[in-house]
């Protein structure tokens, strides 16, 4: 079992969500960089999809009633066992009644934290990821609080395995491939490849903001032809356009249906990134095609391979 002394800013239970369920409007979810989580669950031996805990700029502060084998990934986490400090990237074996404690990001926005064994918090939709708008799965569909407590499950089947040093540091590069979106057009797509944009304070689970340097939405984006659209079906990495100039990159808690202009698509190997930029994170995007769209996700795979090793 493990004891919440302090949940930090934003603390919840994932997993790799619950993909299947976007026609009763109920979006995948689950960790917002599965790559990310994926590894620390290979750090300690669980299987890919075991269900961890994701913080958001500031981690928590977890005492284990039993002997555990815990790891992080990315963030570059402040941290400490038993008052002692601790690096992240790596298994940490701990004696029944110790602490960890996470404290704030040094780069990036988020880490994973991985138990062996997986938090056993019951399945809801087939995943134990919490919905934070639908107020459901994790630990009663909400952050952690300081009090809950979270049951572990049995003992790891696999060997645990370890990452190369700086396989977190490649996560969070500021640079999104695009393609187009139904909504996009030639012009759309040079206006946003054309300079930096700056993440918004606005941004969570749901969609990064992002606007131009400076302040304020720059710009007064209007859609090629003007009118209004109808509602439409939307996915993670989907790149909206609001009238105020503002860009929205929608986050795997993002609605299923959306109404503001789909100009254009982020690449499927990239839409975890979004979890590593914390407000004032400066990106740009490229404009990529289908094929090297593909190309990312093997490469991804591929790193992922690469950097847990057996």
């Amino acid at each position: 079992m493990i004891v919440v002394l302090a949940p930090g800013l934003l603390t919840t239970v994932q997993d790799l969500g619950r993909p299947g369920w976007r026609a009763a409007g109920v979006p995948a979810g689950g960790a917002m960089d599965p790559w990310a989580a994926r590894a620390a669950n290979r750090l300690v031996g669980n299987p890919d999809g075991a269900a961890l805990l994701e913080a958001t700029l500031t981690g928590p502060v977890v005492r284990f009633e039993r002997a555990a084998a815990v790891a992080w990934v990315a963030g570059d986490m402040e941290a400490a066992i038993d008052g002692a400090p601790a690096a992240g990237e790596r298994m940490h074996r701990l004696a029944a009644g110790a602490t960890l404690a996470l404290g704030r990001a040094r780069r990036g926005a988020r880490c994973w934290l991985a138990v062996a064994g997986g938090i056993d918090v019951p399945e809801l939709l087939g995943s134990r990821s919490t919905d934070l708008a639908g107020r459901f799965g994790g630990l009663e569909g909400r952050p952690l609080a300081a009090g809950d407590r979270l049951p572990v499950g049995g003992a790891a089947e696999s060997p645990p395995r370890a990452l190369e040093p700086g396989f977190a540091r490649s996560l969070g590069v500021p640079r999104f491939g695009l393609v187009p979106g139904p909504d996009g057009s030639a012009e759309a797509i040079e206006e946003l490849v054309a300079g930096e944009w700056l993440v918004a304070a606005r941004s969570d689970r749901r969609g990064v903001r992002v606007e131009r340097p400076g302040g304020g939405g720059g710009s007064r984006w209007e859609r090629p032809g003007g009118g209004e659209l109808r509602s439409q079906g939307t996915l993670p990495g989907a790149v909206q356009r609001p009238p105020s100039g503002e860009a929205i990159l929608l986050g795997v808690d993002a609605p299923v249906t959306g109404g503001y202009p789909w100009v254009a698509q982020i690449a499927a190997a990239e839409v975890g990134r979004l979890a590593h930029l914390p407000p004032g994170a400066r990106l740009r995007f490229e404009v990529i095609d289908f094929e090297e769209a593909d190309r990312r996700w093997a490469r991804r795979e591929r790193e992922l391979e690469l950097g847990v090793l057996g």
